[in-house]
C-alpha cells in the first residue's frame, strides 16, 4: 500500500502510529526519535516508467549511543515499505548520516518504512530526504554505494553477533565458576589432542597453581604424589580410550603449607562415532575432611571408645576370619581367651565409675603387653576382655592366660587410690567343630564362670561337659520361674540338736526342687535363682512354708520353744518392704517373732554392706534372731561381728570336716571361743560322725546338724520325729541314730 500525501500532513503521532504496521507508508523530513534513540528500516527500490516495485533491500539500524548497526536476520524484522521519488518534498535533515546517504545517492526524496520490533529492540522510521531535482532513477554509483554500504551492515552485524556470543560464553563461565565456588569445587577442561588443561580459580586453588586458566598437562599431574599420579595418568588414558561414562580417581596431593591432601577427580567425556574421547571436562574436589570424618566413624564403629581397642563388632568379623582359616587348614591352631575382671563392681560401687574406667584402662593397657601383633585384643564391655589368638595349640594358649593373669594382678594406683585387680579367664580352643564365633565366645564365657566358681583370680580350659552344664542350667532357669506355681518345691527341715542333751530345739527350713520328678541338688539351682532373682520370691514363699508348719507343731503340742532357721540375702534384706514383710507372715501363723531366726550369709551381707544396717537393727528390736551363715567361708573381718550385732553363728561344714585332724581343731576351738566372748550361740553344720560330735561337745559347742542325726525331711516327716521323741531329753539324739542316712548332706 502506497500513501501519496504531502509530508505537511504527517505528524510525529501518525508517523508513530504508521510505525506500529509494517504495510503503511509514512513521509518526514527527519528522522523519528521513538523509543531510545533513532531508528528504522530503509527500503530502496528503483522504477522504470511508473511506480512499480523493482525489488527490496531491507536495513535496520540502531542509532542510540554508543549502538551499532545491526543487519537482521532472516525472519527478524520483514521487508516492508516501497521507496518513492518525490519532487515535492524541499526540507533537508541536519546532517548525519542520512543526509550523507542522500548525497551520495542524489536522491530527492525517500519514504518512511516502519519498523517491526524484533530481537535486536530497533524501533522508529528512518527517512532520505534530497533538496533538489525531478524524479529520477539511483544511478550506478548509488546503487554501489549502498551495495558497499550493505556489505558493511553485514559485517558490523556478523561482529555484533560474535561479541553476543561471547558475552553469552562469559555469563555463562561466571555461572558455572559462581557454583563451583559456592560448591568449593574446582571445574576443569581438557581437549584431549592438545597439551593444556583449563582450570576455574577454585581448580587452581586446589593444586596449588597461581591464577592462569590454562596449565600444561604435564604440570597438572606434577603436583600429585608420584604414585598416585601413575595411577591417574593411567586411569585417564583409560578412560578416554574406553566407551565409558563417568571417572573417578582419588589421589594424594602435597601442597606446601597446607600438607598432603586428598582430591577426588571426576570426568565426563564428548567421544567422536568410534567411541574415542575428544574432550575431557570435569570436576576436583578435595575431601581429605570426609574422608578423615569416615576413618573416625569407621573406627568408632569397629573400636572401643573407652580403651581404644577392638570392639565386639570388629571382634566377631575377626573371629569369623580366623574360624574359616581354621576349616580350611586344621593345623592351624587358634583360641578364644575371655577375661572378666573379679569384684569390678565393688570398685565401681566404692569408688566411683572415674576411678572404674581408669582402672579398665590401666588393665587394657596391661593385656595389650602380653599379646602378639597378630593377636586380636578386644573389649567387650563392662569388664570383660578377650584375646583371639593365632596359632596356638590349648596348652600354649593357657600359659598365655596365666602370664595375662600375672600381669593384672600387680597393684596399681588409680586417681589416689589404690587397687589390686584380679581376673578370671577361661580359654575355649578353636578347632573345625565351630562356624560361628558366637559359639565360640559362649564356650570360653562358659571356662570364664568355671573359673569364678572354681574360687576366681585362675584359668579355666573348656570342656564338653562345661557345655552340657551351661545348657542345664539354662534348662533349669528356665524351669525355676514356674517351680513354685507347679508345686514342684517344696520345704525340707533338718533338725538342730543339743549337743549335751540331744534334745532336738528346732529345724533349719531348707528348699527342695523335685524337677519332673526328680530332686535337684541345691547347690545346682540355688545359685541359678540368686543370680536371676527368683531366690526372692522363693524366699517369701519358704517363709510362709516354715511359719505355717512351726504353727501347726505347735498347737499339736510338740515343743512349744522349738523354733525355725530360714535362710535370707542380703539383697532381700535390702529392700523396704523386709522388716514389715516377714513380720506379717510371723504375725499371720501366729507365731512369736523369737521362733524365728533369719541366717544371712557373710557374703551377702558384705554385698549389701550399710544398707541392710537398719533392717538388721529392726528385726533385732522386734525379737527375731539373727545368725551368720557359713561363719569363716567369706571375707568379713571380726569387726563385723559386734558391728552387726549377730545373736549366733553357724560354723560351716568345711572346719568341721577335718575337725579330727589337730590343726583344724584349733581353728574351731577358736571361734567357739570368740563367739562366748560375744555372747554368741554356735551351731555347728555337717556333723557326720559321732567323733565329730564328741570334739565338738568337749569344745563346749552347743547345737549342732548334720547325717549324723538327720538328712532334711519333709513336713510330715519332721512332724513324725517330733511325735516320736517327744522333745525328751537324750531320746531325740538316740533316735534319730537309728535313721541315720547312707550318705551326707543337709
Amino acid at each position: 500500500m502506497v500513501v501519496r500525501r504531502p509530508v505537511a500532513s504527517l505528524g510525529d503521532a501518525e508517523g508513530r502510529e504508521l510505525a506500529a504496521s509494517p504495510l503503511r507508508l509514512a513521509f518526514g523530513p527527519r528522522v523519528n526519535v521513538l523509543v531510545g534513540g533513532a531508528a528504522g528500516v530503509f527500503s530502496l527500490a528503483a522504477f522504470s516508467g511508473g511506480f512499480t516495485d523493482l525489488g527490496f533491500c531491507t536495513f535496520a539500524l540502531a542509532l542510540a549511543a554508543g549502538a551499532q548497526l545491526v543487519w537482521p536476520r532472516a525472519g527478524q524484522i520483514p521487508a516492508v515499505g516501497v521507496l518513492l521519488v518525490m519532487p515535492w518534498v524541499t526540507a533537508a535533515p541536519s546532517g548525519g548520516f542520512a543526509a550523507a546517504a542522500v548525497v551520495a545517492t542524489g536522491l530527492a526524496a525517500a519514504a518512511h518504512p516502519p519498523l517491526v520490533a524484533g530481537a535486536m529492540g530497533a524501533l522508529g522510521l528512518w527517512s532520505l530526504v534530497a533538496t533538489t531535482g525531478d524524479p529520477v532513477l539511483i544511478g550506478a554509483a548509488g546503487l554501489v554505494y549502498l551495495g558497499v554500504l550493505t556489505l558493511a551492515w553485514l559485517v558490523s552485524a556478523e561482529r555484533v553477533e560474535a561479541g553476543e556470543r561471547l558475552r553469552k560464553r562469559d555469563r555463562l563461565i561466571e555461572r558455572y565458576t559462581l557454583a563451583s565456588e559456592g560448591a568449593m569445587t574446582g571445574l576443569w577442561h581438557w581437549a584431549v589432542d592438545e597439551d593444556v588443561v583449563y582450570l576455574t580459580p577454585r581448580a587452581e586453588a586446589l593444586l596449588g597453581f597461581e591464577s592462569g586458566l590454562v596449565h600444561p598437562v604435564a604440570r597438572w599431574l606434577d603436583v600429585v604424589e608420584p604414585g598416585d599420579a601413575e595411577t591417574l595418568r593411567a586411569e585417564l588414558s583409560r578412560f578416554a580410550g574406553v566407551n565409558r561414562s563417568r571417572f573417578e580417581q582419588r589421589v594424594r596431593v602435597d601442597l606446601p603449607g597446607r600438607g598432603s591432601r586428598t582430591l577426588l577427580f571426576r570426568a565426563s567425556a564428548a567421544r567422536d562415532s568410534a567411541g574415542r574421547a575428544l574432550r575431557l571436562a570435569g570436576s576436583i574436589e578435595d575431601v581429605t575432611a570426609a574422608l578423615r570424618q569416615e576413618s573416625e566413624l569407621l573406627r568408632s564403629a569397629f573400636h572401643d571408645g573407652l580403651t581404644g581397642l577392638a570392639n565386639r563388632a570388629l571382634l566377631l568379623d575377626r573371629l569369623s576370619h580366623a574360624i574359616a582359616q581354621g576349616q580350611r587348614y586344621p593345623s592351624r591352631p587358634f583360641a578364644v581367651l575371655f577375661l572378666d575382671v573379679d569384684h569390678f563392681k565393688t570398685v565401681n560401687d566404692s569408688l566411683g565409675h572415674q576411678v572404674g574406667d581408669a582402672l579398665l584402662r590401666t588393665v587394657a593397657e596391661r593385656l595389650d603387653g602380653c599379646v602378639r601383633p597378630s593377636d586380636t585384643l578386644a573389649r567387650l564391655g563392662g569388664d570383660e576382655f578377650v584375646v583371639l589368638a593365632h596359632e596356638l595349640g590349648p596348652g600354649q594358649a593357657e600359659a598365655l592366660a596365666g602370664r595375662m593373669l600375672e600381669a593384672v594382678r600387680a597393684p596399681v594406683n588409680v586417681m589416689g587410690h589404690e587397687v589390686v585387680p584380679s581376673a578370671s579367664i577361661g580359654v575355649a580352643p578353636g578347632g573345625p567343630g565351630y562356624v560361628d564365633g558366637l559359639d565360640l565366645l559362649r564356650d570360653a564365657d562358659t571356662a570364664m564362670y568355671r573359673a569364678k566358681q572354681e574360687g576366681r583370680g585362675r584359668v579355666c580350659l573348656f570342656t564338653e561337659a562345661m557345655h552340657a552344664g551351661a545348657v542345664l542350667r539354662l534348662e533349669l532357669e528356665r524351669d525355676l520361674h514356674r517351680a513354685i506355681d507347679r508345686g514342684e518345691v517344696e520345704v525340707h527341715y533338718q533338725p538342730i540338736l543339743d549337743l549335751q542333751t540331744g534334745a532336738i530345739r528346732g529345724f533349719e527350713a531348707l528348699v527342695r526342687w523335685r524337677r519332673n520328678g526328680v530332686l535337684i541338688p541345691p547347690d545346682r539351682f540355688i545359685p541359678v535363682a540368686e543370680e536371676t532373682g527368683q531366690i526372692v520370691p522363693m524366699t517369701w514363699w519358704i517363709l510362709e512354708q516354715a511359719c505355717s508348719a512351726l504353727a501347726d507343731w505347735r498347737r499339736r503340742g510338740l515343743g512349744r520353744d522349738i523354733w525355725v532357721h530360714v535362710n535370707f540375702s542380703g539383697r532381700q534384706l535390702s529392700e523396704g518392704n523386709a522388716v514389715s514383710g516377714i513380720l506379717a507372715v510371723i504375725e499371720r501363723a501366729g507365731l512369736p517373732t523369737a521362733a524365728v531366726h533369719i541366717e544371712l550369709t557373710e557374703t551377702s551381707v558384705l554385698k549389701q554392706g550399710n544398707a541392710v544396717n537398719s533392717t538388721l537393727a529392726a528385726l533385732r528390736a522386734a525379737g527375731l534372731q539373727l545368725h551368720l551363715d557359713d561363719f569363716g567361708t567369706g571375707y568379713a573381718s571380726i569387726s563385723y561381728l559386734h558391728h552387726w550385732r549377730f545373736d549366733g553363728l553357724k560354723i560351716d561344714r568345711s572346719f568341721i570336716s577335718p575337725i579330727e585332724e589337730p590343726g583344724r581343731r584349733s581353728i574351731v576351738a577358736a571361734i567357739i571361743q570368740l563367739a562366748a566372748g560375744l555372747g554368741m550361740g554356735v551351731v555347728a553344720e555337717g556333723v557326720e560322725t559321732e567323733a565329730q560330735a564328741g570334739i565338738l561337745r568337749g569344745l563346749g559347742c552347743a547345737y549342732a546338724q548334720g547325717w549324723l542325726w538327720s538328712k532334711a525331711l519333709p513336713a510330715s516327716e519332721a512332724r513324725a520325729l517330733l511325735e516320736a521323741t517327744q522333745i525328751t531329753s537324750g531320746t531325740a539324739a538316740a533316735l534319730l541314730s537309728g535313721r541315720r542316712p547312707a550318705g551326707p548332706g543337709t
